[in-house]
This record gives C-alpha cells, sequence and structure tokens, in this order.
C-alpha cells in the first residue's frame, strides 16, 4: 500500500544518503563486525585473544544479529561468557530483540552455562512487585521465575485513564 511505497522510499533516500558519505548505522556497525569476524580467522583469532573474557548485560535486548556475532567472538574455553538479562524487561523489539527467546537462544549455544535467577526485588514495594508479577505472568514465552521483596506492602496500585498524552505527563509529573 501508500505505506509500504513510501517507507521504500525513504529508505531507498537513507541508503543513499549513507552510501554516499560511507555511513553506517548501528544495525550497520553489528553486521559489518560480523561480517568480518566470520570471514578473517586472523581477526577473530584476534579478537579472542584479547578478550578472555565476554560480558552482555541486557541481554534480552540483543538480537539475532547481535548474538551470531556472540558466538563467533566467543572464547572457545566454557565459562567465559556471562549474559545477563530479564526477559520481563525486553524494551527493543521493535529492534528485533526476541526476550525469552534471545536468553533462551544463549543457552542453546552455551550449553554449559550456569543459570542464576535473580528473583528478589530490592526496589520496589511488595504490592508492586505483586502487581507487575501478575502482569508478567501473562506472557506465556517469558522464562519461569517468581518475583518477590522483603519491602513492605506500599501504596495501592492505581490505574489511571489519561485522554492525553499531556494529561498522562501531567499526572505522572
Amino acid at each position: 500500500g501508500v505505506a509500504d511505497e513510501a517507507l521504500r522510499f525513504v529508505w531507498a533516500k537513507y541508503d543513499a544518503w549513507q552510501r554516499e558519505r560511507n555511513g553506517l548505522d548501528m544495525v550497520d556497525l553489528v553486521r559489518v563486525a560480523a561480517e568480518v569476524v566470520r570471514t578473517v580467522p586472523a581477526a577473530r583469532g584476534q579478537l579472542r585473544k584479547r578478550h578472555s573474557h565476554i560480558l552482555v548485560d541486557e541481554f534480552q535486548d540483543t538480537n539475532p544479529l547481535q548474538m551470531a556475532l556472540l558466538a563467533l567472538l566467543a572464547p572457545a574455553e566454557p565459562g567465559r561468557v556471562t549474559a545477563v538479562g530479564d526477559d520481563d524487561q525486553c524494551i527493543y523489539a521493535f529492534q528485533g530483540a526476541q526476550g525469552a527467546a534471545a536468553l533462551r537462544a544463549f543457552l542453546a549455544a552455551f550449553p554449559r552455562a550456569e543459570r542464576v535467577t535473580l528473583e528478589q526485588n530490592y526496589r520496589s514495594s511488595g504490592t508492586l512487585v505483586a502487581a507487575a508479577a501478575a502482569v508478567a505472568a501473562c506472557n506465556r514465552r517469558r522464562c519461569a521465575k517468581r518475583a518477590f521483596t522483603s519491602n513492605g506492602a506500599g501504596e495501592k496500585v492505581q490505574l489511571v485513564e489519561c485522554t492525553s498524552v499531556r494529561g498522562e505527563t501531567e499526572h505522572v509529573v
């Protein structure tokens, strides 16, 4: 439709603009890095030698291309790659992040990895943790966990319906 045509037009302009400037966006940076590491064994070996351990934070927000780069860079010895993530906090699905699927892909790629589930919330009230857990439990694709806190019950959760972005902003602020 019209939206698809507009998207193709904008993408073609963006792509031409990048090529004219020898530019790369974030997706290109990961794609090019993965291609170099995959096709140039000396580069892969040098990077693996330089980085004996890899830590990936916010792993739930990785996409398949980033996972492929991690697998290429990972040291051969087990226990050298650590991923920290919470699929209940995946916010980059619009960029291909896969939440629980990313965490399962990590465990499949690194079968000897130890899985540690952090379930205790140190910041929020008991009422808020229980409400968030109830909402998250509706996601059948999430990794199983039981969130809890030692904090007090706190205030009741309120459901507020705002009729505009400005009204929502005024309520929150």
